[in-house]
């Protein structure tokens, strides 16, 4: 699942969460106001499993903007609890536009120059990614000898 993959499930689970919030995603707005939420990438660490697969870590960011800081650390606690204990962990059929949530840190909150109060808390998902191998030409007939001493 590739980043902008990432931001977009989670983005629609918010919405899921908190129906009408405004989403804001790869920046935080230069304004924003009570009950928007924003969904910035941080960070991506790539490291070799075994040479058929590749472990990749990803880290994201999930901001929750209120007009107090308790509002933003309720709505920011409420959208732990959903991604952690309410979102069904994906089964493997489920295809691409699921992923698990390995963890979620929230951070105090902190007021901006317009006065509203955000509350950062960061995701963690750790997914795996199948390694590109060479291509070989399948084998299309096979004939078996044998000798009888």
């Amino acid at each position: 699942m590739s980043v902008s993959d990432s931001i977009n499930r989670m983005s629609a689970l918010i919405l899921a969460k908190f129906p009408g919030a405004g989403i804001h995603r790869y920046q935080e707005p230069a304004a924003a106001s009570p009950g928007d939420f924003t969904v910035l990438f941080k960070q991506e660490t790539r490291k070799a499993v075994n040479r058929d697969h590749t472990l990749v870590d990803r880290e994201y960011v999930i901001q929750g903007f209120g007009r107090d800081a308790e509002q933003a650390v309720q709505a920011m606690e409420a959208l732990s609890k959903f991604l952690m204990n309410e979102y069904p962990a994906a089964p493997p059929e489920a295809g691409p536009s699921q992923f698990r949530i390995d963890t979620m840190t929230l951070t105090a909150p902190e007021k901006l120059d317009n006065g509203v109060f955000r509350c950062p808390g960061t995701i963690q998902i750790q997914s795996r990614e199948t390694v590109a191998g060479p291509m070989f030409e399948k084998v299309r007939h096979v004939e078996v000898r044998t000798n009888n001493l």
